[in-house]
């Protein structure tokens, strides 16, 4: 665990006023997308993996489209990262509108830790990866 990291996303919930419980949450929610880490980290699996899951011309070209993957390669291209385990284009052009940071063009940057804490408080703040805020 990084004490860094974690000092990190608290410093961030603080600043947009989350509860303490709250916070918790956030914590607890980052223990279980990093697997345990408390730092960014990319999902689990190669790029075969990623095709074949989050690809037009994949396994689930469905769940793509629902993630924006519409271009053969996006589900490579957009796989899960962060905090939170950020994915699909979708995912990346809302994060990139609300940071001001082109994560489309530069989707290794939502690991940058000064970009993911943000992602994951905004994000569960504004209800983007559950539909609740």
């Amino acid at each position: 665990m990084t004490k860094g990291d974690t000092a990190l996303i608290v410093g961030e919930c603080k600043k947009r006023g989350v509860l303490r419980n709250q916070c918790a949450y956030v914590l607890a929610t980052v223990a279980l997308e990093t697997d345990r880490k408390m730092k960014p980290i990319r999902e689990y699996g190669n790029n075969a993996y990623f095709k074949k899951m989050y690809d037009i011309n994949g396994s689930r070209p469905k769940k793509a489209r629902e993630l924006g993957n519409v271009n053969p390669g996006d589900g490579v291209k957009f796989h899960g990262r962060g905090y939170v385990q950020i994915t699909g284009r979708t995912n990346y052009k809302r994060a990139a509108d609300k940071l001001g940071v082109d994560f489309v063009a530069r989707p290794d940057d939502v690991m940058r830790p000064e970009y993911a804490v943000k992602i994951l408080v905004i994000g569960m703040l504004e209800g983007w990866f559950t539909g609740k805020k």
